[in-house]
């Protein structure tokens, strides 16, 4: 997002519209900070979900 970042910045600069191009960015946040919830989330139910002895694999429900 770095590089996009940049981009519009560059593109500003040059006066150009980036109106959209900032609401796509702000988007593409939004869905990576939802994403990496969603990956605490499964990770914390992973480590509450119990294990079979021995295999270390997780118990069917």
């Amino acid at each position: 997002m770095l590089d996009q970042m940049i981009l519009i910045e560059d593109l500003q600069a040059k006066s150009y519209d980036t109106t959209l191009a900032e609401a796509l960015l702000a988007t593409m946040q939004r869905t990576l900070e939802e994403g990496q919830r969603h990956r605490q989330l499964i990770l914390q139910a992973l480590a509450t979900f119990p294990r079979s002895r021995g295999t270390g694999q997780a118990r069917p429900p």
